[in-house]
């Protein structure tokens, strides 16, 4: 039985639901969050910018980095909820620690400031 070849669109069609499935099942590391988008990083190797901003319902790849010679066109559209909820996993939780991070800043800056000295 001889082996159907697969078209390049089959391919990239491939490529395409393996990385909105890594999106959907929260399989990606946060980089950097801005105002607007937040950079993910899938198999610590591919970075791709989400829109973020305004929710599940209009969250999704922004700006592909991915091939960005030609990038291709990937899409959460009809996936707002599933990948949408890792999504937000990860922004609370990074939000969370940047803001720690700053407090602590903040803190030490006082304690300097006033002189004020911890035995801990």
């Amino acid at each position: 039985m001889e082996k159907m070849k697969k078209s390049i669109g089959d391919k990239i069609k491939e490529l395409q639901d393996y990385f909105i499935n890594k999106v959907k099942t929260g399989d990606y590391k946060v980089i950097k969050i801005s105002e607007h988008t937040t950079l993910i990083k899938i198999d610590d190797l591919y970075e791709f910018t989400m829109w973020t901003a305004n929710g599940k319902f209009s969250y999704d790849f922004y700006e592909n980095s991915f091939l960005s010679s030609s990038p291709l066109s990937i899409s959460m559209k009809g996936l707002e909820s599933r990948g949408w909820i890792h999504m937000k996993k990860h922004l609370t939780g990074e939000i969370a620690k940047k803001a720690r991070r700053e407090k602590m800043k903040e803190f030490n800056r006082l304690k300097k400031e006033l002189n004020i000295k911890c035995d801990g």
